[in-house]
């Protein structure tokens, strides 16, 4: 998510709930450098599924390309997420600001 949008987003929260916000979503916010070596350094082994909490998926990459009857298709896995990877990240990180946000509203209405 690009800095604009996200300032126009969390623009009606107060000073402190934008700053408890801001902290926490850059703490758990995935990046696309980082996920891009993980799928060419260990993409045959899932690791890059393991950084988006996709245990079940990364998994199941992990145990084709133990095979090498199923060596291909996990390769060929690695290739769709890499041409999927920008749609991956923003996903990701939208779904994670919306799960921020929730959070920094109803823990400061707690307060």
């Amino acid at each position: 998510m690009s800095e604009e949008r996200l300032s126009l987003r969390i623009k009606d929260l107060s000073l402190e709930q934008r700053q408890i916000f801001l902290i926490e979503y850059n703490e758990r916010k995935r990046s696309y450098g980082i996920y891009l070596i993980l799928l060419f350094v260990f993409g045959l082994f899932g690791v890059h599924r393991f950084y988006f909490k996709k245990y079940a998926t990364a998994l199941l990459m992990a145990i084709l390309s133990i095979s090498w009857v199923f060596f291909v298709v996990a390769f060929l896995w690695v290739c769709i997420d890499l041409f999927r990877a920008s749609t991956l990240v923003n996903k990701y990180n939208e779904k994670l600001f919306e799960e921020v946000m929730l959070l920094v509203k109803t823990t400061s209405k707690d307060n």
